[in-house]
């Protein structure tokens, strides 16, 4: 198969660059709420981050969406995106299994 014109392959690095930004933005958000920056409750705002990180809205949204997968934000429909606030249940269902698996993990 024949590599088309130089902007083909233009194409296919920017696609690339892309999802590294994402995988970036997403490893960056991710360390934050963890760590407490955003808590349960804050929303985050896809042109905030995207100015916040100097990138266009395309990797923040594929950001968001792989951190509305992970469990990590709940997307609200025509709202954005909310850092996720877990019950007392699931809460109390972590805490069970964070100690039921970290003396197999040590």
């Amino acid at each position: 198969m024949r590599l088309g014109s130089l902007a083909n392959s233009t194409m296919l690095d920017t696609s690339l660059k892309r999802k590294a930004l994402s995988k970036q933005i997403v490893d960056s958000l991710q360390d934050a709420i963890i760590n407490g920056l955003y808590k349960p409750g804050d929303w985050l705002v896809e042109r905030k981050i995207a100015e916040l990180f100097n990138v266009s809205s395309v990797p923040v949204r594929e950001a968001l969406q792989e951190l509305c997968s992970r469990g990590l934000l709940t997307k609200y429909h025509y709202r954005g995106c909310m850092v996720t606030k877990l019950t007392d249940e699931e809460t109390r269902q972590l805490v069970e299994l964070r100690a039921a698996l970290e003396p197999k993990v040590i």
